[in-house]
C-alpha cells in the first residue's frame, strides 16, 4: 500500500503540489487585503523547489533501476551458456559440484533481481 501511493503521488505529483499550495497564496492575498511579495515567493519557491526535488530522485530512482538491470543482464549472460549445458544434459545424472555452484549463482541472481 505504501509503495503504490508512493508511485501515484510521483505520477501526480505535478498537479497535487500546486493544488495544495493554492489556499495558501490565496489566504495570503485575501488575509493580508493586499500581496505580501515576499511570503508568496517563498510559497512559489517552496513549491518549485518541491518539484525539483521529486524530480531529482525520480531521475535517481530510474538511473538506479537502470544500473541494476544491466548488472543482472551481464551476470546472466556469463551464467547463460553454462545453464545450457546443464540443461542439456541427461536428467538421471547427477549434478557435479561446478554445476550446482551454477545453479546456486543462478538462485541467487533470481533472489537479487
Amino acid at each position: 500500500m505504501r509503495i503504490s501511493l508512493k508511485f501515484w503521488f510521483l505520477r501526480h505529483y505535478w498537479w497535487l503540489l500546486p493544488l495544495a499550495f493554492t489556499p495558501l497564496a490565496g489566504g495570503v492575498v485575501v488575509v493580508g487585503h493586499g500581496v505580501d511579495f515576499r511570503l508568496l515567493l517563498t510559497i512559489v519557491g517552496t513549491l518549485l523547489s518541491l518539484i525539483y526535488f521529486l524530480q531529482t530522485q525520480r531521475v535517481q530512482e530510474v538511473k538506479l533501476f537502470r544500473e541494476i538491470f544491466a548488472e543482472c543482464n551481464r551476470r546472466y549472460d556469463e551464467l547463460s551458456e553454462r545453464l545450457n549445458a546443464i540443461r542439456n544434459e541427461p536428467i538421471d545424472q547427477p549434478l557435479n559440484r561446478e554445476e550446482l555452484g551454477t545453479l546456486m549463482k543462478y538462485l541467487d541472481l533470481c533472489g537479487e533481481e
